[in-house]
């Protein structure tokens, strides 16, 4: 098996990332004051900013955060993550849709079996104050 480099440690365990079939990622986007939240519905990544624009970039960078742990570790992305609570999903449920582009993070320094990961373009529903829905 090759070897692969990270960290400064070499792992004997090499192996590409898969990431869940049909993985989808559905997000909540509220308001908390003078703060945008953005609450992963399936997944329970929850990001923070005080824009919409740097609300998706935080998300993206959450995510991808989780995706290079998981591959630094070998295990599976996503599985160690429970949904969000049910408040959040009925809240997405009644959410309307919004159009919300995510950056797509490529690493600086490729993984020698996955250059890049493409996660799927996240379905964004906006709503009003959930807690009180």
């Amino acid at each position: 098996m090759k070897k692969k480099m990270t960290s400064g440690r070499v792992k004997d365990d090499a192996r590409p990332m898969n990431l869940p079939p049909n993985l989808e990622l559905r997000v909540l986007v509220t308001t908390d004051g003078s703060r945008w939240v953005a609450h992963c519905v399936d997944y329970d990544i929850v990001a923070q900013a005080k824009s919409l624009e740097d609300l998706a970039y935080e998300f993206s960078r959450l995510t991808m955060v989780h995706l290079a742990v998981c591959l630094e570790f070998g295990s599976e992305p996503f599985t160690s993550l429970p949904p969000a609570p049910e408040e959040i999903r009925k809240a997405y449920a009644r959410s309307n849709r919004l159009e919300l582009d995510f950056p797509r993070f490529v690493p600086r320094q490729p993984h020698e079996n996955v250059p890049f990961i493409n996660l799927p373009k996240p379905t964004v529903g906006i709503y009003g104050n959930y807690a009180t829905a």
